[in-house]
């Protein structure tokens, strides 16, 4: 299947815990990537901030990002992957054919990692 990479990301695997129970990373690749949805924005909520008469509403910061990358690549859920200098964490990959039944690529859901 012929699809245009539009950018790169570095691949982060996770390699085990630390002392403290937190998990560790490790690079594992840069990985070509075609970029379907990467949505940075802040919104009004539906609930006010306070309880004074201002009538102010919070701000709720959005993030969602959805990637095509290659099926050679070794990715699973809970990974790392920096794009456009942002930290993501890999929260759903799904394995997407092409026509004919042919192998495609994987389709890949990430969320902000702060």
């Amino acid at each position: 299947m012929n699809i245009a990479w539009q950018t790169e990301g570095s691949l982060y695997k996770k390699s085990g815990m630390d002392l403290y129970g937190e998990a560790k990373y490790e690079f594992s690749a840069q990985v070509s990537m075609g970029v379907v949805s990467f949505i940075d924005s802040m919104e009004k909520s539906s609930v006010r901030a306070d309880s004074s008469a201002s009538r102010g509403k919070a701000e709720i910061a959005l993030f969602d990002a959805v990637f095509i990358i290659p099926l050679t690549t070794d990715i699973s859920k809970e990974d790392a992957l920096i794009v456009a200098g942002k930290k993501l964490r890999v929260e759903s990959i799904h394995q997407r054919w092409g026509l004919r039944g042919r192998p495609g690529h994987y389709e890949v859901g990430a969320n902000v990692w702060v």
